[in-house]
């Protein structure tokens, strides 16, 4: 029997692993809707959606940890405005908490372990009797939980069907871009990697590849609709020896020209232990623009404590060979985990400080379910929360405060999908396609390239400062947090100007990308860089992604401010304002407005919509009307963020499109009141006198 089937995910960049299962329902007579949920502030639409959707059956993908607490409270709600089709969980934090999950949520009837596309088929074939899906876990009427058995495996990729791509595709520079993966599994056995633990609780073998002409004849077609761009999410792109790498990447490009594809670009994720010159450079033959290296550790003690199964050596050979070929590199470092000492931290500082030249960004390592390191904290008795979310203190209490003052200090650079360390991998990565494609200019290149080089040594010097806070012995907490309070101001008014830069920098290589764009003036630049952005998202943070980072989401995900937009978003949901500017048709974008602790703009950036964060008191015609923002008559709004909505025809001061890093005072030509204003992601600021 044919049903409609619902699949709720994430989408910030193509979600390929629902995509594969909407091809295999959909070869079956199945209709599917693909319900996007990419934060809480989606959630009432997505849950109005399935439930006014009639689906008889509805998949949730929960991946990430992180998120899996807003995929409950969506079916909870979906459910109480009345959808009552069958509801199942899948992805690897569902996989591995399954009994746990079900017993904490009757919005949820089962949860589907392991690869999806056999299972969600069988599932639609038998919802009547669900102990014939293989590897289901599923709650009966008098809430008894069933497992059955371990899960099937896909051994044979050829025989999956394509997976259902995004249109209108994702684009770069105007140029489309798709994702592709070319293998599933990984032979690796890191300590604290969810994926591979996914993996061995699938069974199976550990890497299957797709043939060199299968990955080619997807290519094929997505060439054929204009795609230039190509994303390869393998784990494993590169294989154990060199030897069978080398005759897959040579197949691949034989193949490729076979079906008249060149001129491509593509990015791969590798190990440092992979990287060979002769590799790499087949593969730079091919279109190889772009490497997500797994650094993980600057130390060979966070190797291996990490289980890379990598050496100090490699990383460095690594970024050598890349870095001499002019590849973009970028990588993450994992600068503390629970064993971390000073010491160590010290020396993954110092290789950060070693290369500078590679966008990077840095975190502490996170608990995931079944790892080997979850593992060996429970043992000892150190792992803190539940399934919501891990967490731990580290053995060192100078490392602990080394951990507490990033979180103050630095969150702007690395936390979230705008963090300034994300903003400089972009400018990166659209300086390489526009060399790619366009052809370059020495003097941006040099640009972009002194710019990563002084942001990243920047945060170097102020990694080392925060190890000699904690160095300096016992300190009282309210001494300690005015120290911090400090370096935040500090690291505020620094990194306003790495914005505001690589701002400038996008814009610069843009308007060589689009010839329609140089011949703007300055003061539509910024409306459509926007679009541009609106167009291009992707879900970054965690050390696996290879995916740039695209747009930013109008505030951060921090609970401070999650509560904060929500607030907003209830007071304005039925205003009459809203609904004028929502049927009006008209392009309506929010700029964020980042003010210092003197009250004074120090960078500005165009976020996507919603058009619900608008003035309340005024109708469409009113607002236009509002002649200037003056903020000087705003002094208590210093170190915050304002949100401005505005209409993309509207005059934007030439200064703020051009550099958006000048004081204005006031903000003249804005036309609409402030509609927000909250702390900077989240850290309350205020004024100290400087710690001695």
């Amino acid at each position: 029997m044919n049903m409609k089937i619902a699949l709720i995910a994430a989408e910030f960049e193509e979600n390929l692993a629902m995509r594969y299962l909407w091809s295999a329902v959909e070869k079956r007579g199945h209709e599917v809707l693909f319900i996007r949920f990419n934060g809480p502030e989606e959630m009432e639409e997505a849950a109005m959606a399935l439930a006014g959707s009639g689906a008889s059956l509805a998949a949730y993908s929960m991946v990430f940890t992180s998120r899996a607490l807003e995929f409950v409270r969506l079916a909870e709600r979906a459910w109480s405005l009345g959808f009552r089709g069958y509801s199942v969980a899948g992805g690897h934090f569902a996989t591995l908490y399954a009994e746990e999950l079900l017993d904490q949520t009757k919005a949820l009837h089962a949860v589907g372990c392991g690869e999806g596309e056999g299972l969600l088929v069988q599932l639609a074939e038998h919802l009547e009797d669900p102990s014939k899906v293989q590897g289901l876990v599923w709650r009966d009427a008098q809430g008894t939980i069933h497992r059955n058995g371990q899960p099937l495996p896909q051994e044979d990729l050829e025989s999956i069907f394509p997976p259902v791509h995004r249109r209108p595709f994702d684009a770069f520079l105007g140029i489309p871009a798709a994702n592709v993966i070319g293998s599933r599994g990984c032979l690796h056995s890191c300590s604290f990697c969810s994926i591979s633990t996914w993996h061995r609780h699938c069974g199976g073998p550990r890497l299957r590849l797709r043939s060199p002409a299968s990955i080619a004849d997807e290519m094929a077609s997505l060439y054929r609709d204009g795609v230039r761009i190509f994303n390869f999410h393998d784990d494993n792109f590169f294989l154990p020896f060199r030897a069978d790498s080398l005759q897959r990447f040579q197949s691949l490009d034989r193949e490729w020209k076979a079906r008249g594809i060149r001129d491509i670009a593509f990015a791969v994720k590798a190990r440092p232990d992979e990287i060979d010159e002769e590799l790499v450079d087949c593969l730079l033959g091919m279109g190889l623009f772009r490497v997500f290296l797994g650094i993980e550790g600057g130390t060979e003690t966070t190797l291996t404590q990490l289980g890379r199964g990598q050496r100090l050596a490699d990383n460095e050979r690594a970024l050598e060979i890349l870095g001499g070929r002019h590849l973009q590199t970028c990588f993450n470092l994992l600068l503390l985990n629970p064993d971390s000492t000073l010491e160590d931290f010290r020396a993954n500082v110092a290789f950060l400080a070693r290369h500078p030249e590679h966008p990077m960004n840095f975190c502490r390592t996170e608990i995931y379910a079944g790892t080997p390191l979850e593992a060996r904290l429970q043992r000892q008795g150190r792992l803190l929360g539940d399934l919501w979310g891990l967490d731990y203190v580290m053995a060192d209490p100078k490392v602990e405060r080394v951990y507490e003052a990033l979180r103050h200090i630095l969150q702007g650079r690395s936390r979230g999908i705008q963090c300034l360390n994300h903003q400089a991998m972009l400018v990166d990565f659209e300086l390489q396609l526009l060399e790619r494609f366009h052809g370059g200019q020495e003097s941006l290149r040099t640009a972009a390239q002194n710019f990563i080089r002084r942001l990243n040594g920047d945060t170097a010097q102020r990694l080392l400062r925060i190890a000699e806070m904690a160095e300096s012995g016992q300190v009282a907490e309210d001494v300690w947090m005015e120290r911090c309070e400090w370096q935040v101001l500090e690291a505020l008014d620094a990194e306003a100007g790495f914005s505001a830069e690589a701002a400038d920098l996008t814009r610069r290589i843009r308007a060589l990308a689009n010839p329609e764009v140089r011949n703007m003036s300055f003061r539509m630049r910024l409306s459509w860089a926007a679009a541009i952005l609106v167009a291009s998202t992707t879900l970054f943070g965690q050390s696996h992604t290879a995916t740039p980072p695209k747009t930013p989401e109008p505030l951060q995900q921090d609970s401070e401010l999650e509560t904060f937009r929500r607030e907003i978003g209830q007071k304005l949901a039925g205003s009459d304002a809203v609904k004028t500017f929502m049927s009006s048709g008209q392009p309506t974008f929010v700029l964020k407005v980042d003010l210092n602790k003197r009250g004074l703009i120090q960078s500005a950036q165009v976020l996507a919509q919603p058009v619900m964060i608008l003035p309340a008191e005024t109708d469409a015609a009113q607002t236009r009307r509002v002649p200037h923002l003056d903020l000087a008559a705003r002094p208590n709004l210093a170190g915050c963020t304002l949100l401005i909505a505005f209409h993309q025809d509207e005059f934007i001061s030439e200064s703020l499109a051009g550099r958006m890093d000048v004081t204005l005072r006031p903000l003249e030509t804005m036309i609409c009141e402030v509609v927000a204003a909250s702390p900077r992601d989240g850290v309350s600021i205020k004024k100290p006198n400087k710690p001695h």
